[in-house]
C-alpha cells in the first residue's frame, strides 16, 4: 500500500547509507544511536495511533478481514501476534494521553510508556483524575533519568501511596524469584 508512496521520512532514511556510521567518531555514533532511538519512539507512537484509528474505524470487516489484528498482520510482516500486541499497546496508551504524547515526541521509549500507562491505569483504590494525572506527570519527569528497572521501582513507590500492603507483597514476590 505505502511502498509506491515516497514519504519524507522514507526519503530521509534512504539518503543515509547503512555503512555511514562506521566513519564517525564514537561520540558521534552514540549521538546517532540516541537520535535513532528517539525516532523509533516517535515512529512507534504514530504506528500505534494509526492502529488505534484502524480499530476504531471498524474497517477490518469492511475489507474482508476477520479482525483488525489480522488486517494489520497482512499489511506488513504477516505476524498476527505482533499485530495483536500492537493493538494492545495502542489500547493501553489511549488512556494515558500525556504518555502517548511523550512517546510521540521521542521523550520516552515504548517500554517506559507502557509501564507508565499500566501504572496509571492500575492505581489501586479509587484515585481521582487529578491523582492519576499527577502520577503520570511524575513518572514522565522521572523516565529520562531512570533505567526501566528503576522507573518500575519508582512506579511501585508511587503505587504504594495508594495501597502500601499490595506493593510490599508485589516486591516480595519479585525478591523471592
Amino acid at each position: 500500500m505505502f511502498e509506491s508512496r515516497s514519504t519524507p521520512a522514507a526519503t530521509a532514511l534512504a539518503a543515509v547509507p547503512l555503512d555511514s556510521y562506521a566513519g564517525l567518531a564514537p561520540d558521534e555514533i552514540v549521538a546517532e544511536c540516541e537520535a535513532l532511538g528517539r525516532l523509533e519512539s516517535r515512529v512507534k507512537a504514530h504506528q500505534l495511533a494509526a492502529a488505534r484509528a484502524l480499530e476504531t474505524s471498524k474497517a477490518a470487516s469492511a475489507l474482508g478481514a476477520t479482525s483488525t489484528g489480522a488486517l494489520l498482520a497482512n499489511t506488513f510482516g504477516g505476524d498476527p501476534s505482533a499485530a495483536k500486541r500492537m493493538l494492545s499497546q495502542a489500547e493501553r496508551l489511549e488512556s494515558a494521553a500525556a504518555t502517548s504524547d511523550a512517546l510521540g515526541r521521542g521523550e520516552v521509549t515504548l517500554a517506559q510508556a507502557e509501564l507508565i500507562a499500566r501504572t496509571v491505569k492500575d492505581l489501586p483504590g479509587d484515585p481521582s483524575p487529578e491523582q492519576r494525572e499527577a502520577c503520570e506527570t511524575q513518572l514522565l519527569c522521572d523516565a529520562p533519568q531512570l533505567t526501566l528497572k528503576d522507573l518500575s521501582r519508582r512506579a511501585d513507590r508511587i503505587t504504594e501511596l495508594f495501597a502500601p500492603a499490595q506493593v510490599d507483597e508485589h516486591e516480595n514476590e519479585h525478591l523471592d524469584n
